[in-house]
């Protein structure tokens, strides 16, 4: 038998079953319908304890629920390896269960639950004493998983027997998160969290604590974010004392306190940096979020991704973020200096969040959120640079703290700088010495923004305007005190234009702006006058 070591312990490794087609999940507790009676088997009942002594597996080898006595002994042996960890991160130990199971060791059976399913933990009772929802479980694991499904899938159920001496009654989406998260520390090389991430990725604009038997399987992010932004894998230990700390449910309220204790963001505020770091996973990891973020598989839907402006959207009923849900739409650059995003959130709704994730053409990313008035949901921003960014994603995020209803907002887009100047008037040319000094009227820009002239010339008549050579960019007046815009061609680019008799030169000015868009050409002054066209 193989073996490998664990968390410092020497673990059996299996051999390999058969990699299922989709990633295996946990039956949500919210959503299981199982017996709180203990598991009957399809064959004469078999144990295998774990060498620590805290496990005892139950399993049988013959129909639908049969494995082998490997299988459970490595099942055993990855219990007391998670617990191993659980102990040296202060998690406290799964409540014992009496004579449950015939001792007081933690029951784990084994049973035929087909190919999605790594398992489920059941809830039994609470307990007299300690916290007020504290409460006894066995867990039920699937026979026929590979090393990866089942060590992640142990670390898993026997986390929630854990957060089962805190409080058994918390959201089940939180539960799950909690659970699906640690799989991480403890196993880290199983990698199952990242098959998992784009049920909740793909459904973004759902409550964040949403229990619909899939979407909180991913949303294992949540827990990650707030350890992996804070530095401080500890807090979602102290966010289940706190969970602890009151009858039944108050996972949002306990959430909120240990956020503020720790001299964090608030609940909100973290939720709204959250959004971001979603985006920023998977195929637009940039390296600074996420740990082991470009693994992360899914991304987050946008509601449309804009290319031309002015822009313009809105939701629908199908992708409305619902409380603590997003919602996202990118906007592409094509031209212009800066980019102003409106937001316009339905009142009845609210509160409202919304931010703007810039990425650079280099791909570096900074995101920043903007205000958005708490009565009318309306906000907007303005993003500078935009010339040197390939692309703006909106988010928005609805921040109440229940799921309700789907909120509505609509948002437009409008680009700066995107129109051109106007085309110089009045261009004409004149010997001066040696040289040629041209003068025109100066042109006039929309969006106020004019950043000067460049300056075409040509030895050949009615040349389109490519085709012409650009002899100055972006030149201003030389003598501000005389009338119109003066420029001199000294012979630019070691051209003799007064002094060359063997030919003819032209010359046609374009205005240009600071987001380098470029009017159409004057007429051709020089020889004789001729209009440019353009090819």
């Amino acid at each position: 038998m193989r073996t490998r070591i664990i968390a410092g312990m020497v673990v059996p490794a299996l051999l390999l079953v058969g990699v299922a087609d989709a990633a295996r999940h946990s039956a949500t507790l919210a959503h299981r319908e199982h017996s709180r009676d203990r598991p009957g088997l399809s064959g004469p009942m078999l144990q295998a304890p774990s060498v620590a002594g805290f496990f005892l597996v139950h399993y049988t080898t013959v129909g639908v629920d049969a494995t082998t006595g490997t299988y459970a002994a490595a099942i055993a042996a990855w219990a007391d390896a998670s617990r191993q960890v659980f102990t040296g991160l202060d998690w406290l130990p799964p409540p014992p269960d009496g004579t449950a199971g015939g001792d007081s060791r933690y029951d784990l059976y084994l049973m035929g639950l087909g190919q999605s399913l790594t398992g489920y933990t059941q809830l039994e009772g609470l307990l007299p004493g300690g916290y007020p929802d504290d409460a006894t479980s066995y867990a039920v694991l699937a026979t026929g998983m590979t090393d990866a499904e089942a060590s992640a899938g142990v670390a898993h159920h026997v986390h929630q027997a854990c957060q089962y001496a805190y409080s058994a009654n918390e959201l089940g989406a939180w539960m799950e998160q909690s659970a699906g998260w640690i799989e991480e520390l403890v196993f880290p090389a199983a990698n199952q969290w990242v098959l998992r991430t784009g049920s909740y990725l793909g459904n973004a604009r759902k409550y964040l604590f949403v229990s619909d038997g899939w979407t909180e399987q991913g949303a294992l992010l949540w827990p990650k974010y707030l350890a992996e932004s804070a530095g401080d894998a500890d807090l979602i230990r102290r966010i289940w004392l706190r969970c602890a700390d009151v009858p039944n449910n108050n996972t949002v309220s306990a959430t909120q306190q240990e956020l503020a204790f720790s001299g964090l963001a608030s609940l909100q505020e973290e939720f709204q940096t959250f959004t971001a770091w979603n985006y920023l996973s998977g195929v637009h990891d940039d390296g600074m979020h996420y740990d082991e973020g470009d693994q992360i598989t899914g991304s987050v839907p946008l509601l449309a991704s804009h290319a031309s402006y002015p822009a313009e959207g809105q939701t629908s009923v199908l992708t409305a973020p619902y409380g603590l849900g997003a919602s996202y739409a990118e906007f592409l650059y094509t031209a212009g200096s800066e980019i102003r995003i409106s937001l316009d959130g339905s009142d009845t709704y609210g509160p409202w969040g919304a931010g703007v994730i810039a990425i650079s053409g280099s791909g570096q990313a900074t995101y920043g959120a903007f205000a958005v008035d708490a009565v009318t949901g309306m906000g907007d921003t303005t993003i500078a640079g935009w010339s040197t960014l390939q692309r703006v994603v909106l988010v928005v995020q609805n921040l109440r703290l229940a799921a309700g209803a789907p909120g509505p907002f609509c948002y437009t887009a409008d680009v700066a700088g995107s129109s051109p100047p106007s085309t110089p008037t009045g261009l004409v040319s004149a010997v001066s010495g040696d040289w040629i000094r041209l003068t025109w009227s100066p042109s006039t820009d929309p969006d106020g923004d004019l950043e000067g002239y460049h300056v075409y010339r040509s030895t050949r008549t009615f040349l389109p305007l490519p085709a012409m050579t650009r002899i100055a960019s972006a030149v201003t007046d030389e003598d501000p005190g005389m009338p119109g815009v003066q420029w001199t061609d000294q012979n630019t680019l070691g051209a003799d234009v007064v002094g060359d008799e063997g030919a003819n030169y032209f010359w046609v000015l374009t205005a240009v702006d600071a987001a380098a868009n470029e009017s159409p050409p004057t007429g051709a002054v020089g020889e004789f006058d001729f209009l440019v066209h353009y090819p």
